[in-house]
């Protein structure tokens, strides 16, 4: 919603502002209201900022891709293509070692866990039956003795 201040040429200059980019650089600014911002519509700035936010979450990606990109051409330039290369396969190398000891870690967690888990479910299961043999033994030597017949437990 633009301000009712907010001239036709202000607003247009917004939107040209934001067609071309220009206004990116403004979007890291903290949101105020002022006669600025009034002039031009407040409620669409900060709707703009808002949208320009979501996209700068990525913008650190492709800083890194691009800060990769710089040293791997000066690498190239510096101590030629077949070192780039060799240096570029050790990275690689490298990398792939990562993942498959982090890979290992995980499959190692996983089987810790399910192995607890078995345990302790077979450890409650066999309490819980000599719990109850015991509560029979005990009731069925109880009915007994109370007829007369002596019940002898082995032990």
């Amino acid at each position: 919603m633009l301000s009712a201040t907010g001239s036709l040429r202000n607003r247009k200059h917004l939107a040209e502002e934001i067609q071309d980019g220009s206004w990116a650089s403004k979007a890291r600014q903290p949101i105020m209201c002022c006669k600025t911002h009034a002039a031009y519509g407040c409620d669409y700035i900060i709707r703009y900022r808002r949208r320009r936010a979501r996209s700068l979450k990525f913008a650190f990606l492709f800083h890194v891709v691009e800060v990769v990109v710089v040293v791997v051409v000066v690498v190239v330039k510096v101590v030629g293509v077949a070192v780039a290369v060799v240096l570029l396969v050790v990275v690689l190398v490298v990398l792939v070692l990562v993942v498959v000891a982090v890979v290992v870690v995980i499959i190692i967690i996983i089987i810790v866990v399910v192995v607890v888990v078995v345990v302790v479910v077979v450890v409650v299961v066999v309490v819980v039956v000599v719990v109850v043999i015991v509560r029979v033994i005990v009731l069925v030597s109880g009915k007994l003795r109370a007829s007369g017949i002596r019940f002898i437990m082995l032990g």
